[in-house]
């Protein structure tokens, strides 16, 4: 290091990542420094500075080194071997520098004690904080640990049983017959035996719990459709709740039923004539977003996840950021799991086809579907995915109603039923501009002539005013006309003035 390079470091003062001490410092004091700085995010320890940021020098720079070494031995794990110790020679005086690196695995203690560098100062953390910091770092897992209230016998049998019969081949043969619901949960991972007692552990309660988010609080996605590209205005709000896999079927429905679809019509020789739905995302790419959050995310945090919809993108965000070790750049090419029994059980269940294959996965299927690549961030506390879509879907959205969680909307029509003068008339339709709900019944008008009130809540699952607001979206549009004027005898039929354009 030069001068001039040790003195734009002094320059920073005090703070996370420098901290200054005289050469009169005691080993267990640099130990403590030390310490801190690896449990955080690395930093230098400029011995012959004072507190002002003045260059005072050292009068024995090799005792210093030597001691700082010391210290780095007496820290548990040991540092030594980790850190590196330089002497900068400057016209005020030798100053001796310790580079702590970030990025550690470990945490490290002294004397027993945890500290954390927060700032400028080394705070002394607790039993609860020193474990949260192992949590977060990966060296424990807290899938692993054990719920004190929550039984064995509270556990559903017949979601073990589902997720034994994927498991093993043979487990219909009996093989587990003879076990206890404890030995079937101990092999799984998913339970432990602590003072006597045997419990189920976290991935138990995820997996197998009538209700997880009431042990684990952090089992939750809050999804939510909003209109324009901002959050001003709700269309659409569900908080998910269930084991894992039920959170990540529910959470995937949401998404289907709020983003938008265009009709695609065949332009190749030998495709079928079919007009085809496709979603504004690839079904791939916000399948793995949802995995990925409820696969990685940090269980110990009590926070939800969170799933943000808008007309132009998706935003995934997720409480716990990258492990030590793992950066935005190797994401792709590294796989070192939070919580890896519960990617183990996810794989089984088929939902991770192959580990850390999940992100090369997302940015393929986006690249197919001719979209942006998704954008990755990442901060000690959060990991948030945005799927970006494409132009053709952001017009005049600002109207979008979302389907309420009711009726499940009725099903593509057979390829075989969609006749020529149907695919000329959807070809002069805006289609981009409108909801999944309103091609089908356009489809309905095309085939049937006419469609009441009754008859379109039937095929949508909407409320009265759900349904009123979409009909006036495509008489507005001219797709559609009124007859009648009140009660039952109002009945809507396709604009005739669409056949003469």
């Amino acid at each position: 290091m030069t001068e001039a390079e040790l003195k734009k470091i002094i320059a920073q003062d005090e703070a996370l990542t420098v901290e200054f001490k005289l050469d009169s410092e005691k080993q267990q004091a640099l130990a403590e420094v030390l310490g801190a700085m690896a449990n955080s995010i690395g930093g230098w320890l400029l011995v012959g500075v004072n507190d002002s940021g003045k260059i005072v020098g050292v009068t024995r720079p090799k005792m210093i080194i030597d001691r700082l070494y010391s210290a780095a031995a007496t820290i548990e794990p040991p540092l030594h071997g980790r850190i590196k110790v330089e002497s900068v020679d400057t016209k005020d005086g030798m100053v001796v520098a310790a580079y702590v690196p970030e990025g550690l695995l470990a945490i490290h203690s002294v004397a027993g004690v945890y500290r954390l560098r927060i700032g400028s100062y080394n705070k002394i953390l607790t039993f609860d904080q020193a474990q949260a910091l192992a949590y977060r770092r990966g060296i424990l897992h807290y899938e692993q640990s054990s719920i004190q209230t929550l039984r064995l016998e509270d556990l559903r049998q017949a979601s073990i049983e589902r997720y034994m019969e994927r498991r093993l081949s043979d487990y219909e043969d009996g093989s587990y017959a003879n076990m206890s619901r404890f030995e079937i949960l101990r092999n799984l991972g998913c339970a432990v035996e602590e003072n006597g007692k045997q419990l189920p552990n976290v991935a138990a309660a995820l997996f197998f719990s009538g209700t997880p988010d009431l042990f684990v609080p952090g089992a939750q996605i809050i999804a939510a459709r909003f209109a324009g590209t901002n959050s001003d205005r709700v269309l659409d709000r569900i908080t998910v709740r269930g084991t894992l896999p039920q959170i990540i079927d529910t959470t995937a429905r949401f998404v289907e039923k709020n983003i938008r679809y265009r009709v695609q019509l065949p332009d190749t020789v030998g495709e079928s004539m079919a007009a085809q739905d496709v979603p504004e995302y690839p079904v791939a790419a916000y399948r793995e977003m949802i995995v990925n959050m409820v696969a990685h995310r940090d269980y110990y945090n009590i926070v939800p996840a969170h799933l943000m919809i808008f007309d132009d993108r998706i935003v995934a965000e997720n409480p716990g950021g990258l492990l030590p070790g793992l950066s935005l750049k190797t994401l792709e090419n590294r796989h070192r799991p939070r919580n890896p029994r519960i990617v183990e059980m996810l794989h089984t269940m088929g939902y991770v086809e192959r580990f850390g294959s999940g992100i090369g996965r997302m940015r393929r299927a986006m690249e197919e579907a001719n979209l942006p690549k998704p954008i990755f961030e990442a901060d000690e506390n959060y990991f948030r995915v945005t799927l970006q879509n494409s132009s053709l879907f952001v017009q005049e959205t600002t109207t979008v109603q979302p389907f309420p969680t009711r009726k499940k909307p009725s099903a593509p029509p057979d390829p075989a039923e969609i006749s020529l003068h149907e695919k000329a008339l959807l070809q002069k339709m805006p289609l981009a501009r409108l909801k999944h709900r309103q091609k089908e019944v356009l489809r309905y008008l095309i085939r049937n002539g006419k469609i009441n009130n009754t008859t379109y809540r039937e095929i949508s699952g909407l409320s009265v005013d759900a349904t009123l607001n979409d009909l006036r979206e495509l008489l507005d549009l001219k797709l559609i006309m009124k007859i009648g004027t009140t009660g039952r005898a109002v009945y809507y039929i396709l604009n005739p003035n669409l056949d003469k354009e």
